[in-house]
């Protein structure tokens, strides 16, 4: 929203500035003014709403910010990155992490395969592309000197 103010800011301040040479109607620029106004509040509004508290515990150190598991899950639930849940609750991706792992909260994004099964499954998908890289080049040098002695090395039945 703050692209649309600035927009619109910029937009008045031209428009003021060419207001009788281009004989613009003085209740237009007063409705336009009017407008960014109440756009600005509605900003500052919806900032307020969204953006989390802090929890002052007395002890040392920065107070702790106030996000709660359901907000979490919800937001794991339909599928917003970490990224756009820090940017939505105001707070660095760092410390939605934080509380994530705090919370313990299992993503959808995230398997549940152990350490092992992992390394098993990365292994198998390296062999295999191994694999497939040394046939593609086998075949890519196998054409190549077909190509340049004009012979074909498929055999012929």
């Amino acid at each position: 929203m703050s692209l649309i103010l600035s927009d619109l800011d910029l937009t008045i301040n031209m428009m003021t500035r060419s207001a009788s040479s281009l004989q613009i109607d003085n209740k237009l620029l007063q409705t336009l003014i009017h407008s960014a106004n109440l756009l600005g509040e509605a900003d500052k509004d919806i900032y307020h709403c969204y953006c989390v508290g802090r929890i002052f515990s007395g002890e040392r150190g920065r107070p702790k910010y106030n996000i709660s598991r359901e907000q979490l899950e919800l937001y794991l639930h339909y599928g917003f990155s970490l990224g756009k849940i820090s940017e939505m609750l105001f707070v660095s991706t760092k410390t939605a992490r934080r509380r994530i792992e705090e919370f313990n909260i299992k993503s959808m994004a995230f398997s549940d395969l152990s350490n092992e099964d992992l390394d098993t499954v990365v292994s198998e998908i390296m062999r295999i592309s191994k694999l497939w890289l040394q046939a593609y080049v086998g075949l890519s040098a196998g054409q190549r000197s077909s190509n340049s002695t004009g012979e074909s090395t498929r055999s012929t039945t």
